[in-house]
């Protein structure tokens, strides 16, 4: 059915296919029936299928098909399509004949080219057809009439008549009433308004991000448009969306004769300036868009600086996640984009990082850290040896030949059903051996210090459990106070057995 002409309804096709039948002394046994809109594929044509089906199947019960006329095959814009399925039919020994044309279906030169021509008039038709109801929509976008869609956010659908007069709001599925009536679009619930201009304040104003403008309206159990969580994607389309300035922007993207949609350039947009109530000052959407173009640009260096000195502040300590989770600080790309690492961002603010405290309880590990690397700094000093240390590498140097990084284990679960201390060594700087400190099961205060040799740490990691602690009571320090005495004990091992300390290095 096609609802372009009143002679192709459904109720004409069959009085004009039983009459033909009548005179043709032919019984109809079956009908197939397609009451939709569009012949342009034949995915929309459940019928015409199951007909192709039941013939190539042999489940027919006739022995011929009654079709009205050519172009119900479908307009399909390639016509060797039609002329297949006419094929398939013919093949199966069910010829086809046509009800409303003046030529007999047969496999005459004539009736061939024929139903070539008014096959290729069949597509040209939804060609031209498709062109001037474009420009019907084209026409109806610059007064600013709406051409479908869910409304965005913050408007609603108003019914009015051919004179502009309002009949009533439109809800979800319905639909204008008579042909001449038209749909525009209003304010919707004041609520929705106030939403709006504060997403626009928070994003531009406060420099909030999206994501966390998004759980902020989620914790306060505002909808979306649709009625779900916001997303993302929801804020980005608030912030870029025309329609709150007043604008009404029709044919972003087409989609010709049923093919894939795909975006149309700026320059092709139907554009009706002023046609809607506006909700946001142009100035402060206009700000919003150079953010959006530019984002890792939309900060000074000083107010990069200054939201990451906030965000130490309020934490204690820096890390990716501490800089993802705050409200007001931009992206860690941002910082690495801007100043080419995080580690230099943190650099400017004067802020030292220490390694690897970011999974359990940083507030309480990072300050025990810096005990412990004062202890053994003292102790190397009351044994008159000299000791630097390099705040990048957390590493400790003794008498400029030995060196020793200094890291603190916590109590964690590594497995499903299994507890202990692990020691991450590609996070561990090149060295000659490494200090451990192990943690009591609270995580609270160090109740053990292990010297290990590097060279001997051969995996990327170490665990230590209950039960295999016993493998490293040599390696066990009775305090920080033997720390200098054991790594001298270690350094004169390497020297006595030929490995220089370079060679440590290279291990």
């Amino acid at each position: 059915m096609s609802t372009e002409h009143q002679r192709y309804s459904i109720e004409n096709q069959q009085v004009a296919i039983a009459a033909y039948a009548a005179s043709h002394k032919i019984k109809i046994v079956q009908s197939y029936i397609d009451p939709g809109r569009s012949g342009l594929r034949i995915e929309h044509r459940e019928a015409l299928r199951q007909l192709i089906e039941d013939v190539q199947n042999g489940r027919a019960n006739f022995s011929t098909i009654l079709v009205y006329d050519v172009s119900r095959w479908g307009r399909f814009q390639d016509i060797d399509e039609s002329a297949y399925y006419e094929f398939l039919c013919k093949r199966a020994g069910v010829p086809i004949r046509y009800c409303a044309e003046q030529f007999e279906n047969n496999d005459t030169l004539i009736a061939q080219v024929v139903k070539s021509v008014k096959r290729a008039m069949a597509g040209e038709y939804s060609r031209e057809l498709s062109v001037k109801t474009f420009e019907g929509h084209k026409r109806g976008a610059l007064r600013g009439i709406y051409q479908g869609g869910i409304p965005a956010y913050g408007f609603r659908r108003l019914l009015v008549d051919e004179f502009g007069n309002a009949r009533s709001l439109l809800t979800t599925g319905e639909r204008k009433h008579f042909q001449m009536d038209r749909v525009v679009l209003t304010l919707g619930a004041p609520s929705e308004i106030r939403t709006i201009q504060r997403i626009f304040r928070l994003f531009v104003v406060s420099r909030m991000r999206c994501r966390n403008i998004v759980q902020l309206l989620n914790a306060e159990g505002l909808p979306n448009v649709i009625g779900n969580r916001w997303t993302d994607n929801n804020v980005l389309r608030v912030l870029t969306n025309e329609k709150y300035i007043g604008n009404y922007i029709y044919a972003r993207t087409s989609q010709k004769l049923l093919g894939p949609s795909r975006p149309n350039p700026p320059r092709s947009w139907i554009r009706a300036d002023g046609a809607l109530p506006r909700i946001i000052d142009p100035e402060l959407f206009a700000s919003a868009q150079r953010i959006l173009a530019n984002p890792w640009w939309a900060f000074t260096d000083n107010q990069l600086l200054d939201h990451l000195t906030a965000a130490q502040c309020k934490n204690g300590y820096l890390t990716t996640h501490v800089i993802t989770k705050s409200k007001f600080t931009p992206a860690t790309m941002t910082y690495q984009k801007r100043f080419g690492s995080l580690a230099n961002a943190y650099r400017l603010i004067g802020y030292k990082r220490t390694r690897g405290y970011y999974c359990c309880k940083p507030e309480l590990l990072r300050p025990m850290h810096r005990n412990l690397i004062s202890q053994l700094i003292s102790a190397v000093e009351r044994r008159g040896g000299t000791v630097q240390f390099d705040e990048m590498s957390q590493s400790l140097r003794l008498n400029g030949t030995f060196t020793v990084a200094v890291v603190i284990m916590p109590y964690l679960r590594f497995q499903t059903d299994v507890w202990g201390w692990t020691l991450r060594l590609h996070f561990i700087p090149k060295c000659n051996a490494i200090l451990v400190g192990r943690l009591d099961k609270t995580n609270t205060k160090i109740i053990d210090y292990y010297l290990l040799p590097r060279s001997k740490c051969s995996r990327t990691f170490l665990q230590f459990t209950e039960r295999n602690l016993p493998r490293f009571k040599s390696c066990k320090l009775k305090s920080t106070k033997a720390f200098y005495q054991q790594c001298q004990k270690l350094f004169y091992r390497a020297r006595a057995n030929g490995s220089s300390t370079a060679a440590w290095l290279q291990e």
